[in-house]
């Protein structure tokens, strides 16, 4: 790996499956994001003591909560084409996916937007209903019932917030080695996804927005309360959505332009990764066939 004189501020997108891990941010004793890629930083040489380096980083995602665009900064005097493939090398369910130089005065955490996505794979659920809960969300609101504030002024404004139907691809036979054969288990099925984007977000804002639109589309929460306790002064608990079907879609930075790493060598790793989740998908699916029959 070519090593240059002085350190670069160097910013990279990074994707992460965030069920493996306990949040971003390093704790003592658990698995978390940080802790992966600082662990990889030492095995492919790119820091000299692990436990005195750190991590810059746009957003710190609660533990289960997912990543395809988070950015994270350092500081290295390493060639930035290399820098992406030493860590992916040494990190599972993280990947370097991108890159690009920054001057010394770039901190992720002042992006002009980020965009949150949260899955919902009840398709049962009024789809119509849904999608006017999630109008009343966007703009300025009194987010008191909606986040976890900690001393956080709770008046701020959602750019965007809106609901959507996803029908996931047919899989392409040719990714088969058998593609006559019947998949073991069934495809994907079509869900919905709540998008929301803003400058910012406050703790567990997403989870909780998504978990009143899902209130909405199963008939357990009325439209016309929440439209009640945005304008302030009212407060309600419309209950916490679980954070694994939540991913860090985008993080943006105007005039800043990313060079994606080899595409290949990333796309490899997932497609490792992804094969050995299917055989994890496929056990199950055999455990809970033997369950159901009371038989092996």
């Amino acid at each position: 790996m070519d090593v240059f004189k002085e350190d670069m501020r160097l910013a990279f997108r990074l994707a992460y499956m965030g069920i493996r891990f306990h949040g971003f941010s390093k704790q003592k004793n658990i698995l978390t994001v940080e802790q992966e890629i600082l662990k990889a930083m030492s095995l492919s040489g790119l820091v000299k003591n692990v436990e005195e380096a750190s991590v810059s980083v746009a957003s710190r995602t609660d533990a289960g909560v997912s990543a395809l665009s988070n950015v994270i900064v350092v500081d290295t005097p390493h060639n930035p084409r290399a820098f992406p493939h030493r860590l992916n090398e040494h990190m599972l369910d993280a990947w370097v996916w991108a890159w690009a130089e920054v001057d010394e005065s770039f901190n992720p955490r002042y992006a002009n937007f980020r965009e949150y996505r949260y899955q919902i794979l009840d398709t049962s659920l009024d789809f119509e209903a849904m999608t006017k809960a999630a109008a009343l969300f966007k703009g300025e609101h009194d987010f008191t019932s909606f986040a976890k504030l900690e001393g956080r002024k709770p008046v701020h404004v959602l750019d965007d917030v809106r609901l959507e139907m996803i029908t996931p691809p047919t899989p392409n036979s040719n990714s088969s080695t058998c593609p006559t054969s019947k998949p073991a288990y069934p495809p994907p099925k079509p869900s919905y996804v709540l998008k929301v984007r803003a400058r910012y977000f406050l703790w567990n804002q997403v989870r909780r927005i998504a978990s009143a639109i899902i209130g909405v589309g199963n008939g357990s929460i009325d439209m016309a309360e929440i439209a009640s306790v945005l304008q302030g002064g009212k407060e309600a608990d419309f209950g916490l959505a679980p954070p694994e079907p939540l991913l860090l879609a985008d993080v943006h930075y105007d005039g800043l332009e990313f060079t994606p790493a080899t595409s290949r060598l990333v796309s490899a790793l997932m497609q490792e990764r992804m094969n050995a989740l299917d055989t994890r998908r496929l056990m199950l699916t055999q455990l809970m066939t033997g369950f159901d029959r009371g038989q092996p």
